[in-house]
């Protein structure tokens, strides 16, 4: 883990001068604002070029869309609920998916054609089937006739409930007079309560009939096209969510395939741009260059992390936690957090000891070093030697060299020498 730590560490720093230093000299302050310009605009410019490539791929949604979907689950739920057990009914009076209602299949003729409401089933073989025979539905004489009539029946309804409410205040207002026992010679109302309880029978009566016939016409399954549509439904339905599931799986794949076909030659022509302008010594051009081909190389490490998120399962680890938990088991799931986080964290308590041990050893040795170094000794061995020793005779450690300037002999680990102060490399 230390050599992988280390090996991390002078990647981020050789990277950090390669993008802050030219010809190993720290940029100004307005060279840094320019790069920060260019660098915004290489990002913008490779991004349009990635959402350009994502358009070159259809997204699974073009070929199944959402109303070729819909309707697979709008009858998955209403035979669901028509075959449900009655005395376990989870369903509610006011559920949805009950039945096909006549409304399912109209749409406005006027501001929508057969091609736009194809459009809205994808482009998948199936479903532009299955748009086919919605649309034999919509445009069937039978199926305009109740509408007609249910439009019809509907209004008749409407007028028929109105007269019933008034009705029924009426009659209401006869029973509070017959209370009172007021004399039919001033009462207000047209006619008396036995006469109006008459009337509301018979428009009680005349409304179911009317609801009845309603029913009737709402009742959508003896269209023979909605037959034909209903049996194509039952027979494809799971051969079109079976293939839109294919389609969402490999979408991701040929979605960045697509999009590496683009980056990585971005990133190849910029980055032997950057190595042949280099030897050639045109610097910025060649710092330029690496800047380029390190956003494309972003570009592609977000793609890759991407892509490998979406392959693992995103519904694993609750189906993991789910079975551990049926099985009581949860303890080992625990465990491995508790050992993952052990082992995260006394890697990096060990690194930040390692380090500072490595400081507090190399303050102590140079300062065991000094103390030798005034005693004559040996920084090696720690054994006597004298002033005029190139070599220490117990170790061969070397002591002193002679400076090329003066000849003077000189201490090993000095800088400058001690009788010309000539700084230079010091040789025997």
């Amino acid at each position: 883990m230390g050599k992988i730590y280390n090996i991390i560490k002078n990647l981020l720093s050789t990277y950090k001068e390669s993008i802050l230093k030219v010809e190993n000299k720290s940029l100004t302050t307005g060279s840094k604002i320019s790069l920060f310009i260019f660098v915004l605009i290489i990002f913008t410019i490779i991004g349009k070029g990635v959402d350009m490539q994502q358009s070159y791929i259809a997204k699974p949604n073009k070929h199944f869309s959402y109303k070729c979907i819909n309707l697979i689950e709008r009858n998955k739920e209403i035979d669901k609920f028509q075959n449900r057990d009655i005395s376990q009914d989870i369903y509610g009076t006011n559920y949805r998916y009950k039945y096909w209602k006549l409304e399912d299949f109209t749409y406005n003729h006027q501001r929508k054609s057969e091609k736009d409401i194809l459009f809205t089933f994808g482009t998948n073989e199936l479903c532009q089937k299955l748009g086919k025979s919605y649309l034999d539905i919509a445009n069937s004489d039978d199926y305009q006739d109740k509408l007609i009539l249910k439009k019809g029946l509907n209004k008749n309804i409407t007028i028929l409930n109105r007269k019933i409410k008034i009705k029924t205040d009426e009659y209401s207002n006869t029973l509070l007079e017959n209370i009172a026992k007021q004399d039919s010679k001033y009462s207000i109302l047209s006619s008396n309560s036995k006469t109006i309880k008459q009337e509301l029978k018979k428009s009680r009566k005349k409304l179911k009939i009317l609801e009845n016939e309603l029913s009737k016409i709402e009742d959508i399954h003896t269209l023979k096209e909605f037959k034909i549509f209903k049996k194509f439904l039952d027979d494809n339905s799971k051969i079109i969510l079976t293939q839109e599931k294919e389609a969402i799986k490999y979408y991701r794949f040929k979605y960045t395939l697509n999009i590496f076909i683009f980056l990585f030659p971005v990133w190849l022509i910029f980055y032997f741009a950057y190595r042949v302008l280099k030897k050639k010594n045109y610097f910025i051009t060649s710092y330029l260059s690496l800047n380029v081909a390190n956003i494309a190389a972003l570009y592609i490490i977000c793609n890759l992390f991407y892509l490998i998120y979406t392959i693992i399962p995103k519904i694993f680890l609750s189906k993991l936690i789910i079975f551990l938990s049926q099985y009581n088991l949860t303890l080992l799931l625990n465990i491995v957090a508790i050992l993952f986080f052990m082992a995260l964290f006394g890697f990096f308590i060990n690194r930040i000891q390692r380090d500072k041990y490595k400081d507090t050893k190399g303050a102590k040795d140079s300062i065991v070093e000094k103390r030798l170094k005034k005693l004559n000794c040996c920084v090696k061995c720690g054994n006597l030697h004298n002033s005029q020793d190139k070599f220490c005779g117990f170790c061969s450690n070397k002591l002193k060299t002679k400076c090329i300037e003066c000849n003077q002999l000189v201490e090993n680990d000095y800088t400058f020498c001690t009788n010309c102060n000539h700084k230079n490399r010091l040789d025997i």
